[in-house]
């Protein structure tokens, strides 16, 4: 499960969701944490004017936000802090500052600022750290991402964007594991919903991206990696699977059920590979570890408020078609990624 650290264990009880403030130490004081005036807590980064950025669990929409200039109350200690504003979390080190150097002087060469899990933010899809303070900012049309980064996933699984955490049952959560991005999750008969929102009806182009490891293939089985289902019956609006005879499969359907689909074979079982889809609203395209192996024409695609389900599929409202494998670095984006922009995302 996420760990927790002494008092914050009893404020927090390692939920999700807006954490309001009393003091500094509600805010893993020891780590650069201060609750601000507003009641939030807030981190310091170099990069805001004020010297402050509030933290991923500041409510009344400031996540991630700079703290105004005037407004920031500072450290009393002078200590950097956390600026990824998780208060379950102790600060890693300092590499998410903006740069790093190499060597004593100062004609010393730097380098591409580096994420917390060791990847550099020099991402042409503009992917940042999980706290949103160094590189460029992220991809606007980057409506989930799921790292799959959390010490375990207690019923729920962190959208790194923010607003849309996966919710599962304590049973059926998956396992954390290590993954080719830092952490990543282990499905076995486990589910993950997200819960429906306008932002997840990408009626009019998409681009699902994720890495994948599949572990075993049922005889006359289907599995399902990721789906946002339709309606009542055997329809999706999009759906990302692996069919009996080891294929992976991309589909899109109207809402007659009428679908258009890419089809490749697995390149291997107990491995790690790149799997991309994207969707422009007139064709498909399917690319394997950063490579395009599929394109066909596709027509306009059916629409509802069902959320997303990653690890198994809905059909007639019952779950089925479960994963066996593993999941990291999974992303859903409101507009068909490009050719370079999806080889990028395949490179670990």
């Amino acid at each position: 499960m996420r760990a927790c650290y002494g008092a914050v264990l009893l404020l927090l009880g390692c939920r999700s969701g807006p954490f309001a403030c009393e003091q500094d130490d509600d805010c893993s004081g020891g780590n650069g944490g201060v609750c601000e005036l507003s009641g939030w807590c807030s981190f310091a980064d170099e990069e805001c004017a004020s010297g402050r950025r509030y933290g991923k669990w500041a409510g009344d929409g400031l996540a991630h936000e700079c703290v105004p200039p005037g407004e920031a109350s500072g450290t009393s200690d002078g200590s950097s802090g956390d600026p990824s504003g998780d208060p379950t979390t102790l600060s890693t080190s300092a590499s998410t500052s903006a740069s790093t150097s190499v060597g004593t002087d100062d004609s010393a060469e730097t380098t591409s600022p580096i994420d917390p899990d060791g990847s550099s933010t020099d991402d042409p899809t503009n992917a940042t750290t999980d706290d949103g303070t160094t590189g460029p900012p992220l991809d606007e049309d980057l409506v989930v991402w799921y790292r799959f980064d959390e010490d375990g996933f207690p019923g729920v699984v962190l959208d790194d964007v923010g607003g849309h955490d996966g919710a599962c049952a304590d049973s059926t959560c998956p396992a954390p594991i290590q993954g080719p991005v830092a952490g990543a999750a282990e499905f076995s008969g486990d589910v993950v919903h997200v819960a429906a929102d306008a932002e997840l009806q990408v009626q009019d182009a998409l681009t699902v991206a994720l890495w994948l490891r599949i572990d075993a293939i049922g005889m006359d089985e289907y599995h399902t990696l990721a789906s946002k289902p339709y309606a009542q019956a055997f329809t999706d609006t999009w759906e990302i699977g692996l069919d009996s005879g080891g294929n992976l499969e991309f589909y899109v359907a109207e809402a007659d059920g009428v679908s258009w689909g890419l089809v490749t074979p697995l390149p291997g079982l107990d491995t790690w590979i790149h799997l991309a889809a994207t969707y422009d609203g007139m064709e498909l395209r399917l690319y394997i570890d950063g490579e395009l192996v599929g394109v066909t024409a596709a027509g306009p695609v059916a629409q509802d408020d069902h959320g997303v389900t990653l690890g198994a599929g809905i059909d007639n409202g019952l779950e089925d078609n479960f994963l066996a494998g593993a999941l990291d670095d999974f992303r859903l984006y409101r507009r068909a990624l490009g050719d370079a922009e999806i080889a990028e995302l395949a490179t670990p």
